[in-house]
Parts: structure tokens; C-alpha cells; sequence
């Protein structure tokens, strides 16, 4: 049977023509061009990007410290660009700054493609011996001052949970952002997406070509569909999809966190109501948006009783709520949003 570590290798080589390939997937699995190393520390525990190994298809990383053995064994960022034919891996980033439990990587025109500019802030804390969060925020410039992004960003994870492969149970938290994965022996991860909740999860058992990042790492568009979970006695890999569309000069970020014995609590506040016709009635199938100060929209659908509800949204930002619904019309309002807000009644204007 092969390792895991060649597994990874042929993974990424898979897409290589061999007659000059070789030496060349040799030397980029091998970590030449641009590696940098990053390490973060807090209490006992170390999250560690490797100078190898990690700018590519595999996404290498280390967890420790939480835990009985290694925690993950990849983690990493994908994107998509509208009219793209596959996903690509973020590639050796322009910057890289790791000290301590805080670290910063940018990249300043991914992937020399002149469309956008990236970075990814990354922040470790220990609350306990043994215990570890990760709180991982990718950052989206669009490079063009007059044309809209749209961009599908994805982040995979590889938990290996009490340091074993091919024993974790994962279960949904909550639908499409927040996984809990135990072992079945002993330790728990929890594995969450926010800032915005993600459009899309996915979960799959370790598979060169099939898993997560195998997906990803094809050449045909892979789109997340909410399946794969819960899983049992598997080698877990999962992953979050956000689908963002980002105005000229404008800016957007997504959040994950990554947990070795440690609970994640909310990150942001929840928004809910109603939409109502002038009778005071629910109107249902209504399309509710909350678009924020750079333009990026959050979506939810009015129940058949006129119910919506936004999860992690954002505190102490400004918000445009919007309706729209094919009977009645509505008026857009501006919303501060520093807390939970609950009962919010949305009033159609009148019947179309």
C-alpha cells in the first residue's frame, strides 16, 4: 500500500507529461520555487505551512499540540474565476510573515493573471494543553477599477483527528458551514466556515483523484453540493465553496476555523424576520440580500410563511437589505448591524 506522502506525490503529479516531467514535478514537490516556510505558536500548540509541499496540488500542513499526534495533514486555498474551466491551488505567494501566533501571506497578482490580489491572515490560539484554534481569512482585491470579480473561493481541509487516518466520524453542525470530526478512539475537530457562511460544503473519503483536493486538483469544474456527510470511519477530507461577486477596486474575504480539541463558538451575528405583504401576510419564495459596504450580497429565500434568516453576518458594519418577490416591490433599508437581530419585519411598498 502506498504512504500517504506518495500518495500526495502522485496526486500532484498525475497531470504531468511524463517525457520531461519527472524531474520537474520532482523539483516542485521537493519545494523550490518560492517556498516559505511558516510556523505559528500559542501555548503548546503549532500550526506549520512546510518550505515544501504546500503551494500545490497536495497543500501540506501541520497541526500539533492539540491533541495525540498531527492533526491535519493538508489544508489550503482554491479559486475560480468566471469563465475558468477548473479550479487552480493558490500558488508560492509574494510575502510571507509568521511570528508568534500571527502570520500574514499575500499575493500580489495571483497567479500572474492581472485579476485580483490576495491575502491570507492567519491568527492560533491555545485556550488549554492539548487545544488549538486556527482562524485562517482570505482577503480578495479585484484588480480592475471598472469590471466586477467573480470568483468562487474553496478551502479544503485534511483532519487526520488524534494523529490516526481512516478512523473520523464528521457530522453537519450546521447546514454547509460547520463540521464536527471525532476519531473513534479518542480527541475531536470542528471545522468551520463564516464571514460569509459558505455557499456550499463537501465532504469525501482520502482518495488520490477522488477526495477533496483530488477534485479540485482535475481539469473540469468542480462545483460543492453539500454531500459526503456525515461520514463514518473514514480518512476525512471536507471542504467550503463561496460563490462572491466583487465590484471594481472592491474588496471580500471568507473566513475558516480549524480546531484540535477546542470548540468553535460564533463569529459573527445572526439576522432574521420577515417578509410581509402590506396586509401584514408572509410573502413566501421572496429573494432577501443583505449586500455590505464593498458590495458583496448574502442571499437567503422567504419560507412559505415569509421567514428568512442570515447567519454570521458581520458586526459593527453597514448594510443594504433588499427584497425582491415577482408580486409585491419593496424598499431597500440600511441596517447597522452590532448584535443579533431577531423580528425584523420587511413591509412590501405595494402590489405590482
Amino acid at each position: 500500500m502506498m504512504s500517504r506522502s506518495i500518495w500526495s506525490f502522485v496526486t500532484f503529479c498525475r497531470g504531468v507529461v511524463f517525457s520531461l516531467g519527472v524531474l520537474l514535478c520532482l523539483a516542485t514537490f521537493g519545494g523550490v520555487a518560492n517556498a516559505q516556510l511558516c510556523t505559528l505558536t500559542a501555548g503548546g500548540a503549532t500550526y506549520t505551512i512546510p518550505a515544501a509541499s504546500h503551494y500545490d496540488a497536495t497543500q501540506t500542513s501541520n497541526f500539533t499540540g492539540v491533541g495525540t499526534g498531527d492533526y491535519l495533514f493538508e489544508d489550503g486555498w482554491w479559486f475560480r474565476v468566471s469563465g475558468d474551466t477548473q479550479e487552480f491551488f493558490f500558488p508560492a505567494p509574494t510575502t510571507t510573515t509568521c511570528a508568534g501566533a500571527n502570520g500574514t501571506i499575500t499575493w500580489s497578482n495571483v497567479s500572474s493573471r492581472g485579476l485580483f490580489s490576495a491575502t491570507n491572515t492567519l491568527n492560533l490560539t491555545s485556550a488549554a494543553v492539548n487545544t488549538g484554534k486556527l482562524t485562517l481569512t482570505m482577503s480578495i482585491t479585484n484588480l480592475s477599477a471598472v469590471n466586477p470579480l467573480t470568483i468562487s473561493l474553496f478551502h479544503g481541509a485534511d483532519f487526520d483527528v488524534n494523529g490516526s487516518a481512516g478512523t473520523d466520524n464528521a457530522t453537519l453542525l450546521f447546514p454547509n458551514t460547520h463540521h464536527s470530526i471525532t476519531d473513534t478512539t479518542a480527541g475531536f475537530a470542528q471545522y468551520r466556515a463564516f464571514n460569509p457562511a459558505a455557499t456550499a460544503t463537501l465532504v469525501r473519503p482520502f482518495g488520490a483523484t477522488t477526495d477533496v483536493f483530488g477534485l479540485l486538483g482535475n481539469a473540469v469544474v468542480n462545483n460543492f453540493d453539500n454531500s459526503g456527510i456525515p461520514a463514518t470511519n473514514v480518512d476525512y477530507t471536507g471542504g467550503f465553496q463561496w460563490d462572491l461577486v466583487i465590484p471594481g477596486s472592491g474588496s471580500a474575504s471568507v473566513s475558516v476555523i480549524l480546531t484540535g480539541n477546542d470548540v468553535v463558538t460564533a463569529a459573527g451575528a445572526a439576522v432574521s424576520g420577515r417578509v410581509l405583504t402590506p396586509g401584514g401576510a408572509g410573502v413566501r419564495n421572496a429573494t432577501v440580500t443583505l449586500t455590505d459596504s464593498q458590495g458583496v450580497t448574502q442571499t437567503a429565500r422567504s419560507t412559505t410563511f415569509g421567514y428568512f434568516r442570515f447567519e454570521d453576518v458581520r458586526v459593527g458594519e453597514t448594510y443594504v437589505l433588499g427584497v425582491e418577490s415577482k408580486r409585491y416591490s419593496f424598499t431597500p433599508r440600511t441596517l447597522e448591524i452590532q448584535d443579533e437581530v431577531t423580528g425584523l419585519d420587511v413591509t412590501a411598498d405595494s402590489e405590482r
